[in-house]
């Protein structure tokens, strides 16, 4: 790593117009040393030098800055690069974009290529405009996000318009009515969190927490043997709150089966929006701010199923593999949250 006599006497230069040329790389000397900082991870190099250098400068592999970030596996760097406007949809000369050289085995894979992915679909969807009123604001779309968790509770940005209004009134003109900590889509009404218990004493949220902790402790067991029986032990017992509350007879009469994996299922499939949410206060060192649109099913709409399963066999059969049934599908959802996400006032 460079020192930080070395980072000004090189920015000294380049402020100066003193550019070289690295043989054999073709690029200039700063565009070189941004490289190698890039390559070792060195993210205080990179920011100074990012004022002087393109972020999507190619080295002669064609290969960009985020590029060979993501290859040395450092999320510091891919965020420096990201917020001084590297574009993560580049491709290589291997047709690759930035998220695919990360390595999927490295212990920070998940937010690497969250952020990757987040930054190009950015790129790809947003809509520029000249000033930004609220830079550090964040919507976040998924089925459900608990706005009033301890966690996000004080970087959350309610409506304050629809806040203080009238119950019942459009009070901001944006043609959603009393959407104050967001708006459900699918439902065309104000958002609301999933509930997951019947209650919020200090007992719920206890069992809440043992319950993830077992979830935990199986996670760390190495012996397959011994993993699977813990899990069905977990499938045997029935300590989660809505079993508890409403009871094992009145659930076993409606055939319904409420184990505390089956639970545990339910919880981090509602949950996901509230840990997205999460994850973006950690890596913004909590300066981002919040809002939430949700598409969450809480009842099937009149005369409709929950699937389209008809249309899914039709689009099955029209492809020609199943990766490209899955591309096809992921367009489709992304089409329709996009259509759920224009406002009712056009």
């Amino acid at each position: 790593m460079m020192n930080n006599a070395t980072m000004k006497s090189i920015w000294a230069c380049v402020a100066v117009g003193l550019v070289t040329v690295v043989p054999g790389w073709g690029l200039s000397e700063a565009e070189g040393l941004m490289f190698k900082a890039a390559a070792e991870g060195d993210v205080e190099f990179l920011a100074k030098g990012l004022s002087e250098v393109d972020p999507d400068v190619k080295n002669e592999e064609g290969l960009t800055l985020l590029m060979v970030a993501a290859q040395a596996g450092s999320f510091d760097c891919l965020r420096q690069l990201c917020w001084a406007g590297a574009d993560a949809r580049i491709k290589s000369g291997e047709g690759k974009m930035a998220k695919e050289y990360v390595d999927r085995g490295h212990a920070d894979f998940v937010r690497m290529n969250l952020i990757l992915r987040c930054f190009a679909y950015v790129r790809e969807q947003g809509v520029q405009k000249e000033r930004c009123e609220r830079p550090q604001l964040v919507v976040v779309s998924d089925n459900y996000v608990e706005y009033d968790h301890p966690y996000l509770r004080n970087r959350y940005r309610p409506n304050e318009k629809e806040k203080n209004g009238k119950a019942g009134v459009d009070d901001d003109g944006n043609g959603l009515v009393d959407d104050i900590y967001g708006w459900n889509f699918k439902h065309n009404a104000p958002a609301r969190p999933a509930m997951l218990a019947l209650d919020n004493t200090p007992q719920t949220k206890k069992k809440l927490t043992d319950l993830v902790q077992s979830v935990e402790r199986i996670l760390k067991v190495e012996d397959p043997d011994e993993r699977n029986g813990m899990i069905q032990a977990m499938s045997q017992s029935y300590t989660n709150p809505l079993a508890e509350g409403i009871g094992l007879d009145t659930l076993g009469g409606v055939g319904i089966e409420l184990n505390d994996l089956v639970y545990y299922q339910m919880l981090t499939g509602a949950s996901h929006g509230t840990h997205v949410a999460g994850t973006i206060v950690d890596f913004s060192d909590e300066k981002a701010e919040l809002f939430c649109f949700t598409h969450g099913v809480y009842r099937p709409e009149a005369a409709s199923v929950l699937m389209n399963a008809a249309g899914t066999i039709e689009l099955a059969e029209k492809s020609e593999s199943y990766s490209k049934f899955l591309e096809k599908v992921i367009v489709s959802g992304r089409e329709r949250s996009l259509d759920y996400g224009k406002r009712v006032s056009g």
